[in-house]
Protein backbone atom coordinates (compact mmCIF):
# COMPACT_ATOMS: atom_id res chain seq x y z
CA UNK A 1 0.00 0.00 0.00
CA UNK A 2 1.51 3.69 -1.19
CA UNK A 3 1.90 5.64 2.16
CA UNK A 4 -0.46 9.11 2.33
CA UNK A 5 2.96 11.20 2.11
CA UNK A 6 4.12 9.50 -1.04
CA UNK A 7 1.06 9.78 -2.64
CA UNK A 8 0.84 13.68 -1.55
CA UNK A 9 4.68 14.48 -1.85
CA UNK A 10 4.60 16.81 -4.91
CA UNK A 11 1.92 19.06 -3.26
CA UNK A 12 3.02 22.30 -1.79
CA UNK A 13 2.66 21.95 2.36
CA UNK A 14 -0.21 23.78 2.92
CA UNK A 15 -1.94 21.94 0.38
CA UNK A 16 -0.27 18.58 1.28
CA UNK A 17 -1.55 18.82 4.88
CA UNK A 18 -5.34 19.56 3.81
CA UNK A 19 -5.66 17.30 1.55
CA UNK A 20 -3.76 14.21 4.02
CA UNK A 21 -6.33 14.94 6.33
CA UNK A 22 -9.21 14.97 4.28
CA UNK A 23 -7.88 11.78 2.81
CA UNK A 24 -7.39 10.33 5.90
CA UNK A 25 -10.71 10.93 7.06
CA UNK A 26 -11.91 8.90 3.88
CA UNK A 27 -9.79 6.20 4.17
CA UNK A 28 -10.81 5.88 8.25
CA UNK A 29 -14.93 5.99 7.23
CA UNK A 30 -14.15 3.10 4.15
CA UNK A 31 -12.44 0.70 6.75
CA UNK A 32 -15.47 1.26 9.33
CA UNK A 33 -18.28 -0.17 6.82
CA UNK A 34 -19.47 3.73 4.89
CA UNK A 35 -20.55 3.47 1.68
CA UNK A 36 -17.86 5.17 -0.70
CA UNK A 37 -21.26 6.58 -2.46
CA UNK A 38 -22.05 8.35 0.75
CA UNK A 39 -18.61 9.78 1.00
CA UNK A 40 -18.80 11.09 -2.31
CA UNK A 41 -16.63 8.35 -4.31
CA UNK A 42 -17.82 7.17 -7.95
CA UNK A 43 -16.38 3.85 -9.01
CA UNK A 44 -14.69 4.43 -12.83
CA UNK A 45 -15.81 2.52 -15.69
CA UNK A 46 -12.51 1.87 -16.98
CA UNK A 47 -12.31 -0.29 -14.17
CA UNK A 48 -14.50 -0.86 -11.28
CA UNK A 49 -12.63 -2.06 -8.69
CA UNK A 50 -11.33 1.99 -8.90
CA UNK A 51 -12.89 4.66 -6.72
CA UNK A 52 -11.92 8.08 -7.46
CA UNK A 53 -12.67 11.15 -4.76
CA UNK A 54 -12.74 14.67 -5.77
CA UNK A 55 -10.61 16.98 -3.24
CA UNK A 56 -10.57 20.73 -4.55
CA UNK A 57 -8.68 20.51 -8.28
CA UNK A 58 -7.07 16.97 -7.03
CA UNK A 59 -8.64 13.49 -7.50
CA UNK A 60 -7.69 10.85 -5.01
CA UNK A 61 -8.49 7.34 -6.01
CA UNK A 62 -8.77 4.28 -4.12
CA UNK A 63 -8.74 0.97 -5.23
CA UNK A 64 -11.14 -1.91 -3.61
CA UNK A 65 -9.31 -5.40 -3.29
CA UNK A 66 -9.45 -8.17 -1.11
CA UNK A 67 -12.21 -6.50 0.62
CA UNK A 68 -10.56 -2.87 1.89
CA UNK A 69 -10.12 0.26 0.17
CA UNK A 70 -6.22 1.25 -0.40
CA UNK A 71 -5.08 4.50 -2.03
CA UNK A 72 -3.56 4.20 -5.06
CA UNK A 73 -3.18 7.83 -6.47
CA UNK A 74 -3.68 11.47 -5.99
CA UNK A 75 -3.47 13.46 -9.20
CA UNK A 76 -4.58 16.83 -10.73
CA UNK A 77 -7.79 16.77 -12.15
CA UNK A 78 -6.27 17.97 -15.46
CA UNK A 79 -4.04 14.93 -15.38
CA UNK A 80 -6.55 12.41 -14.46
CA UNK A 81 -7.73 11.59 -18.18
CA UNK A 82 -4.21 10.69 -18.89
CA UNK A 83 -3.66 8.42 -15.83
CA UNK A 84 -7.09 6.79 -17.40
CA UNK A 85 -5.83 6.09 -20.73
CA UNK A 86 -2.50 4.84 -19.05
CA UNK A 87 -3.90 2.03 -17.07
Amino acid sequence: MKSYNRILKTLPPCQSARYMAEAKRIHKQLLLGLSYRELGGRKLIIDPNLIRFKLGDYRLIFVFSNGAFQPKAFLARKNFESYLKRR
